[in-house]
């Protein structure tokens, strides 16, 4: 019942989003519901309400960032870096690779 609600609650918007030839605005509304939809699998009345808030103030803060500095890459890149090793999969990281500075990521295995 749980994974069912969680994929009403993506498709929803995306259905929307196409329907009002706005896709794109389908689909930022499908992500958030897709993560909320995630945190709400947590243990606990308090933990699930404290998850999905948390959720919900990372994904409106990610949104407003990008809006403001999406347009010019130099100030995208900087803000949205530290953002990384908090979306990356536990055992993840960002090293540097080259000489150049490069970074890549890379998972343990």
């Amino acid at each position: 019942l749980a994974a069912l609600r969680l994929a009403l609650g993506v498709a929803l918007p995306l259905v929307v989003g196409l329907l009002v030839d706005r896709p794109l605005d389908g689909a930022a509304a499908a992500g958030g519901a897709f993560f909320a939809g995630f945190a709400s699998f947590a243990a606990g009345y308090r933990r699930r309400v404290r998850s999905v808030l948390l959720a919900s103030v990372v994904i409106a803060l990610s949104s407003f960032a990008g809006a403001a500095v999406g347009h010019d890459v130099r100030l995208l890149v900087p803000t949205v870096a530290p953002f990384l090793n908090t979306i990356m999969p536990p055992g993840s990281r960002i090293t540097n690779t080259s000489r150049t500075g490069a970074r890549s990521s890379t998972a343990a295995r």
